[in-house]
């Protein structure tokens, strides 16, 4: 707009007024690039501002401070902050004494620094109504203190974080960065730090969806500590990086307090919870509960579901894994021979791919979850929980729940030749299911497989896979080297038929598993075919023979060769209860009917199938 020559003529404070305006928004919008106004003197010999002869008009622009719609006000104090309204912070500011908030506020830090240096127990302290903390600075501002509570919730009032730091207090009794004493906070973004984290206590409610719990320390619940009926809700955010003697990230008490059970509950959605560390529970300690005539409670609660996550918190050496211990009521001390409460996680939904929880429990074996068998259509629960402790695993109980279990080594055999054997897994508790794969070299092939416990006893196998007992076993497998096929003659010779005087052949066979059969005559077949079993020995006569003399014949038995010497007339040819096959046979007679006689056989092979006819001591096999 156009204007007149001596517009602010008279009125020199107005005018220097003017001037600090125009720098100021120069300032904040460096982009605009004003031209400079020519400066005239008024009659008083106070400056003024002149029309230009040329150029575009003069327009004055404001620029907003605004977060979620809304607009904020310039805060140009150093030593005090509002008591309403909505404000960004120009400048850093220092508190002689506690910012007391009895409405509702929205403050942008505008990464500026808040320092308290009084000698109350609250920097700030949120009476009622609501304070919202924003930041979206690239170096967020902060909130600091060095006294008991960085910001203090009092019952009916709300703290939203939205960004920004809370800072400068380890906690060592109820010292913490944000104490919600009955009221609510809700957590979205921003970080607390170097603090005792969130102490929780009084009915209050933490809602946590974004941010950052980190660097934080106190004697129990280094990032959060619940108690008094506390609710805790996390579906978002981390809490990483922060330690106690108890409850790294998380610590759930459960006490009495004024004739009422109270209980803390944990209701995990959504987050990680990583890299704490503790003495006990690196990650979440879950307190068990107790039964007495003088006092009782319960357990605290920890409940789970969605792609919630506590895994990679250690013990406070950083050494051994310890990610949720749950408490098993008074968790062993002094009170455990009272009626206890065992605390549980319970599967309040179903569980997303990358849940993961490690657990660990002071009474190591049992059961630690509760509706997980509902909640994941009977999934195994070793797919979302680990034991930190590799002594235990992770299995199902008789209802479906997880439990932990001794584990027992599965050790392959050494000294294995011509193939190698592997099982998929190294560790097992009792009743799991163990495979077995087995793998031969080069022109061998898997003969046998025996799985032994410690005390000796052989464990069943079936189709390569074996149940694993409650104590250890090894594994052990023999290979042998794979027959050629024998030659068939062409053409392939028949017997003659059997005069009705030539008396016949009795053979009783040794079978795996089956051990001896009946004998069998007349040309009819001994053992088994298409079963794999082994013919293990054979026993050969001549019944009613009229000729001197009779049959004798020897065997090539697995791993030994060639027996010796034949054997005659129903001697046992080949082992028993050694489990070696026979291989190949040779058969003849002897005497007289060795004269009259020949004596026509062949065998059947597991691979090759009925082999050529063979007579009168000629090799029937493969060896």
């Amino acid at each position: 707009m156009r204007r007149e020559k001596h517009l602010f003529g008279g009125m020199p404070r107005l005018t220097l007024g003017l001037l600090a305006t125009l720098v100021l928004a120069l300032w904040l919008c460096p982009a605009t690039g004003f031209a400079e106004e020519p400066v005239d003197v008024g009659p008083g010999g106070e400056p003024v501002m002149v029309a230009q002869d040329e150029g575009p008009a003069l327009e004055t622009q404001v620029v907003t401070h605004a977060h979620d719609g809304v607009e904020f006000k310039a805060w140009d104090d150093d030593d005090r902050l509002p008591d309403a309204g909505n404000y960004y912070l120009t400048k850093d500011v220092t508190l002689g004494s506690s910012w007391v908030l009895n409405g509702n506020i929205i403050l942008c830090l505008n990464g500026k620094k808040i320092t308290y240096n009084g000698s109350d127990k609250k920097a700030v302290w949120v009476v009622q109504g609501k304070l919202d903390l924003y930041d979206e600075a690239s170096d967020q501002g902060s909130i600091a203190s060095g006294v008991n509570n960085v910001i203090y919730i009092s019952t009916n009032a709300t703290f939203n974080m939205h960004g920004g730091t809370i800072t400068g207090n380890n906690a060592d009794s109820n010292r913490s960065g944000v104490s919600i004493a009955g009221g609510a906070f809700i957590m979205s973004g921003g970080t607390i730090t170097e603090s005792g984290g969130v102490y929780a206590h009084e009915e209050s409610t933490f809602n946590m969806s974004g941010g950052t719990i980190t660097g934080n320390s106190a004697k129990k619940g280094g990032g959060v500590y619940l108690e008094h009926d506390t609710t805790f809700n996390m579906s978002g955010g981390t809490i990483t990086g922060n330690s106690a003697e108890e409850g790294g990230g998380v610590y759930l008490v459960s006490e009495e307090g004024d004739g009422v059970n109270l209980a803390a509950t944990f209701i995990m959605s959504g987050g990680t919870i990583t890299k704490n560390s503790a003495t006990n529970g690196g990650g979440v300690y879950v307190s068990g509960g107790i039964n007495h005539t003088l006092y009782s409670f319960p357990a605290a609660i920890m409940a789970i579901s969605g792609v919630a996550s506590v895994s990679g918190n250690t013990d406070a050496d950083g050494t051994h894994a310890s990610n949720v211990f749950v408490g098993q009521g008074e968790n062993g001390n002094e009170r455990s021979h009272y009626p206890a409460y065992d605390a549980k996680i319970t599967v309040a939904g179903a569980l997303s791919d990358g849940a993961s929880f490690g657990v660990t429990m002071p009474k190591p074996v049992g059961t630690f979850t509760a509706g997980f068998k509902e909640k994941t259509d009977g999934a195994d629960p070793a797919t979302y929980f680990a034991s930190d402790d590799d002594t235990y695993a992770v299995t199902a109980d008789g209802n479906g729940e997880g439990m932990l279990a001794v584990v027992y080594p599965v050790t392959v055999a050494e000294g294995i030749e011509h193939g190698t054997v592997e099982v998929n897994k190294a560790k097992a508790a009792e009743g799991a299911s163990i495979k077995i794969t087995a793998k031969a070299d080069d022109d061998y092939e898997l003969d046998t497989v025996t799985v032994k416990a410690a005390d000796g006893t052989q464990i069943e196998t079936k189709d390569g896979s074996f149940t694993m007992p409650a104590k250890a076993v090894t594994v052990s497998a023999t290979f042998t080297r794979r027959a050629e096929p024998q030659p068939k003659p062409e053409p392939e010779p028949e017997p003659q038929p059997t005069p009705a005087e030539v008396p016949p052949v009795s053979v009783t066979a040794h079978v795996q598993r089956r051990g001896t059969l009946a004998a069998v005559s007349g040309g009819k077949v001994a053992g088994t075919t298409g079963r794999s079993l082994r013919m293990e020995s054979i026993r050969l006569t001549v019944p009613g023979a009229s000729a001197s003399g009779g049959i004798e014949y020897r065997g090539h038995v697995q791993h030994k060769g060639w027996e010796k010497s034949f054997v005659r007339d129903g001697k046992l040819s080949g082992t028993e209860g050694r489990s070696r096959r026979l291989e190949a046979v040779q058969v003849r007679l002897w005497g007289d009917m060795a004269g009259k006689y020949d004596v026509w056989y062949r065998v059947h092979s597991q691979r090759y199938g009925w082999m050529a006819w063979a007579k009168n001591g000629e090799s029937a096999g493969t060896q």
